[in-house]
């Protein structure tokens, strides 16, 4: 029997961005399903303010049969709330740079609340290259470039940490990280690592937050190999 992999992609662009992973692992013979999010790709918002909960609860409603679990950043978050809502559904769990540990953001809640305070008082946006610094201190584009009901989600989903479901975790895991990620540096998958018992952690060396657009290959490769049972390069900080 075919084995299903479910992508779930963070928050940006929809499924499009992992057309090319998407290639290799169905060469390889596994069926990959890459929905689009609500409010992302050509899947419209929802018409309320959602967190990261109810977009496990969507999925978990689209999904009926038993898949492999992938997810990215935000993504990452969401597919530790299906595991959640829904073990049965899931064989094994691949993270790849996802965004549980949300409290740590400080200093995004930091400069949203200045942004905000600005446009009350002046009653209008931040110039446009104001808000390109901004995003660049903050190493991260997701709340500059969301509109609307999506920057309402956002401004929910940035203060949801979801590690306390770490604990229920008991299948195998793989954990992969870009050595040079700036929006969820690689100590928090070093401390996902040690929470997870059965998981393993894998660096992808000159990949950032974007491995699946940097590395898809290698990416495709380690996730392969996993899936495969082979030897995985996994890391260790003490060597």
């Amino acid at each position: 029997m075919t084995k299903k992999i479910l992508i779930i992609h963070g928050w940006g662009k929809g499924q499009e961005s992992w057309q090319k992973v998407k290639e290799v692992l169905e060469k390889n013979g596994f069926e990959v399903i890459i929905p689009d999010l609500p409010g992302f790709g050509k899947n419209p918002p929802p018409d309320k303010i959602w967190g990261v909960r109810e977009y496990a609860l969507w999925l978990d409603n689209l999904i009926k049969e038993k898949v492999i679990l992938f997810g990215h950043s935000f993504g990452g978050a969401v597919a530790l709330n299906f595991l959640n809502i829904s073990p049965q559904k899931v064989e094994k769990v691949i993270f790849c740079s996802p965004a549980i540990f949300r409290k740590k953001r400080a200093k995004v809640r930091f400069f949203s609340f200045l942004a905000e305070k600005f446009r009350k008082i002046v009653k209008r946006p931040l110039p446009k290259i104001v808000e390109r610094i901004i995003a660049k201190i903050l190493g991260n584009q997701d709340y500059y470039q969301s509109q609307g009901m999506k920057r309402e989600i956002f401004k929910k989903i940035i203060e949801e940490d979801c590690n306390f479901l770490l604990e229920k975790v008991n299948l195998p895991t793989l954990i992969i990280w870009g050595k040079e990620d700036k929006v969820v540096p690689l100590e928090e998958g070093e401390k996902l690592k040690k929470l997870i018992k059965n998981s393993k952690l894998v660096v992808l060396e000159k990949a950032g937050h974007s491995p699946h657009l940097e590395k898809a290959n290698e990416l495709s490769r380690v996730v392969i190999d996993f899936l495969e049972g082979k030897h995985l390069p996994c890391f260790n900080k003490e060597e």
